[in-house]
């Protein structure tokens, strides 16, 4: 991304080292079509413009002497289809530095969402419906109904130094609440040649209601062969319910292909079906047959220059009869039954700025 230094004038001369800041962000619109099926139904297809984490943001370091930095972001959202959005509602926060690591407090994502560039389609940004989160973290449903890898307010977050390419998070976001609710979140990730590999957990205690507590566990790792880039995922989520734990699995593997000034991607996941009871339900997932779903996804990215990029792909989200997973950007939700079967077809352009 490129920036533009902005320079304050009249500002107080006890402060001109720290009126640099860096504008940046990124326009992403995308032509979606969807068609749905689903059993005893017919719910609607659709076709329309997406804004897909379109943003803008000022961000800026001041040293501050004896050996730590000081940062700040500001980044906001812009709906790029239809106009509006809002202002602070991303990546928003303020840091400290030094050797022995970083403390950031402010309104970001958790250590989850570290891992997910290790398998997800990093070549269309992990973004739009063909996002890898449909069924990975249950991304398309809100923290309060039980969705892992959210924007989380009011977090504390501390990340270590990287050590040879190892380097640990760990991150709490209070609530704020009457519940004492809140949300912890711990990651490790290791970048050394060509391997890339990460394992994270997330609690969410009280998020949904008083006793409710959610649990997440994933791994994943990839090893990048130079013709051909290779990734596997594992995720258990566990859910605390009136009924008794709700649980389930989920696998996934992708490859990542570079062609010329773009790339081929391929994702398949597989969430296995619920071990729990039938009579409840948190988000898409219930227990019981019938209740596991496929996700596939293929996409080609194209670069026109370093800041324009072209993509087009398909994505596909299988529920099976009892299951009820939607997208994770850009949620499928005019009629989201159980058993419902969507496929998309995007075409979409980025520019970064």
């Amino acid at each position: 991304m490129a920036g533009v230094a902005l320079a304050v004038a009249g500002a107080p001369a006890a402060h001109a080292d720290a009126v640099n800041a860096l504008v940046y962000g990124q326009f992403n619109v995308s032509l979606d079509v969807v068609t749905a099926t689903a059993p005893d139904r017919d719910p609607p297809s659709t076709t329309h413009l997406s804004s897909n984490a379109s943003r803008f943001g000022l961000r800026g370091a001041e040293y501050v002497g004896g050996g730590l930095l000081a940062s700040w972001q500001i980044e906001s959202g812009f709906n790029a289809d239809s106009g509006g959005g809002g202002l602070a509602v991303r990546e928003t926060y303020v840091a400290l530095e030094g050797d022995w690591g970083r403390v950031k407090l402010g309104n970001f994502l958790t250590p989850y969402d570290d891992v997910l560039p290790i398998f997800g389609n990093v070549t269309t940004l992990t973004t739009s419906i063909l996002s890898t989160a449909a069924l990975w973290a249950q991304g398309g449903v809100p923290k309060a109904n039980g969705g892992f890898d959210r924007r989380m307010p009011n977090s504390l977050r501390y990340d270590s130094p990287d050590v040879e390419g190892l380097q640990a998070s760990l991150q709490y976001a209070l609530a704020e609440d009457d519940r004492d609710a809140g949300v912890l979140g711990a990651g490790i990730t290791l970048v050394r040649g060509p391997l890339e590999a990460g394992i994270a957990y997330e609690y969410n205690r009280a998020v949904r209601g008083a006793d409710l507590d959610d649990h997440a566990v994933t791994a994943t790792a990839s090893w990048n062969f130079g013709a051909a880039r290779v990734a596997g995922v594992y995720e258990y989520l566990r859910y605390r319910t009136f009924d008794g734990p709700l649980s389930r699995d989920l696998f996934g593997a992708s490859v990542t292909i570079p062609v010329a000034t773009g790339a081929l991607y391929a994702f398949a996941g597989r969430a296995r079906e619920g071990r729990g009871s039938s009579q409840v339900r948190v988000g898409g997932l219930t227990g019981g047959d019938d209740s596991g779903a496929w996700q596939y996804t293929l996409t080609y990215s194209h670069s026109l220059s370093p800041r324009t990029m072209l993509y087009a792909g398909i994505v596909g989200l299988e529920n099976e009869r009892n299951a009820s997973y939607t997208f994770a950007i850009n949620p499928y939700t005019q009629d989201s039954p159980t058993g419902l079967k969507l496929r998309g077809l995007v075409l979409g352009a980025v520019h970064f700025f």
